[in-house]
């Protein structure tokens, strides 16, 4: 089995709606996919084979989510990270995981030295647009590794969590059964997509549902975030309670799109 596999399963029947929204407008399904085919290809020419691990210093965009998903269709291991992570700490996780390269915008590189070698967004980008799709998905046992994520520790560096092709198979456990998330419908969270919640539920999850997520590479700001509500109108809406806070200092009107969303505090 390979978690790409199921994730895009019914990318061919939805290949002309939308996946993901963004400042850049559209990606539907079947650009996903293909996007997923040539990062993947322009990895395995980057050197990276199955099960090497490949870090995410990627902003919340197309490119992250093509890359992250084509790391997996190569079955090599994904590590986002986040930016906001003392230097020194990133620089653990890298080295900790074995990484043997890392995607990332400049300004999120780490002013720490770091022994992995860097691809930064804009070569990315070229490689991905220049690659050809067709690369066939990985064979992976159910068991393997497809991702990780490192949590803070109080009493000693971050600690790595490894997640399988079958946890990563399974997104969306909490948007079918409990939001009832269909085809077609918005989910918009204001959590980073390097953190597990946000992962899934504003991710992956939401592409195992045939839905579509609205990405942001900024941090969120409550205005923002309003304006994108009353744009997209979103079947569910991820956040935590002091941007809730946020959100309603900017007054009646400005969150008066948020009263019918489903929504959920993290």
């Amino acid at each position: 089995m390979n978690a790409v596999l199921t994730l895009l399963a019914h990318a061919g029947r939805l290949q002309d709606q939308p996946a993901l929204l963004h400042a850049g407008g559209v990606t539907t399904y079947g650009e996903l996919a293909d996007a997923t085919q040539r990062a993947a290809a322009a990895l395995a020419a980057q050197g990276v084979r199955r099960g090497d691990v490949v870090g995410f210093l990627l902003k919340d965009s197309p490119l992250f989510c093509a890359a992250y998903l084509g790391a997996l269709h190569l079955g090599a291991v994904a590590i986002p990270i986040n930016p906001r992570l003392p230097a020194g700490d990133i620089a653990y996780v890298l080295a900790d995981s074995g990484a043997t390269l890392l995607l990332a915008d400049a300004d999120q590189l780490p002013a720490a030295d770091i022994a992995v070698r860097v691809v930064e967004r804009e070569a990315l980008q070229q490689a991905v647009d220049g690659a050809s799709p067709g690369l066939a998905a990985a064979p992976m046992r159910v068991g393997e590794p497809g991702f990780m994520l490192y949590c803070s520790c109080p009493t000693g560096p971050p600690q790595d969590i490894i997640h399988t092709h079958a946890n990563a198979a399974h997104a969306g456990k909490l948007l079918r059964e409990v939001v009832g998330l269909r085809e077609g419908e918005v989910v918009l969270a204001t959590s980073k997509l390097f953190f597990a919640f946000a992962l899934d539920n504003a991710f992956t999850g939401v592409l195992a549902c045939g839905g579509a997520t609205v990405l942001n590479e900024a941090w969120p700001e409550p205005a923002d975030i309003a304006a994108q509500a009353a744009r997209y109108r979103p079947r569910a809406f991820f956040t935590v309670p002091t941007f809730f806070r946020r959100l309603l200092a900017l007054g009646p009107d400005a969150v008066a799109p948020f009263r019918d969303i489903g929504i959920t505090v993290t």
